[in-house]
């Protein structure tokens, strides 16, 4: 993921958010959890931090430690607290770490 950014290229991960007491969304796993797209615009090394733009509301981003980002990022279709209405267990896509690379 470090080096597609690196190199120009987006990235988009499947990740659970929240809804916090306030009406905004951020990255966290529980019962109220949700599956939801989010683009990587940023990875810090020194701090071991991730960035991703918030499309909920809220603010624009958000940056998270690499242990958060890893919990998060893991098997979200599976793990949300809310999945869609009427979706059986069967057709829950089970994938651990979903990404996509979109190539400028």
């Amino acid at each position: 993921m470090y080096y597609a950014l690196y190199a120009g290229n987006k990235v988009v991960v499947d990740i659970l958010i929240s809804p916090q007491s306030d009406g905004t969304y951020y990255p966290a796993a529980g019962d109220s959890s949700v599956s939801h797209f989010a683009r990587v615009v940023g990875i810090d090394w020194k701090n071991q931090t991730v960035t991703m733009e918030n499309t909920t509301p809220g603010e624009n981003y958000w940056t998270i430690s690499f242990d958060e980002f890893s919990k998060v990022w893991y098997d979200p279709e599976e793990m949300a607290g809310k999945k869609p209405s009427g979706l059986a267990t069967n057709q829950i896509e089970k994938v651990n770490y979903w990404g996509v690379t979109i190539a400028n």
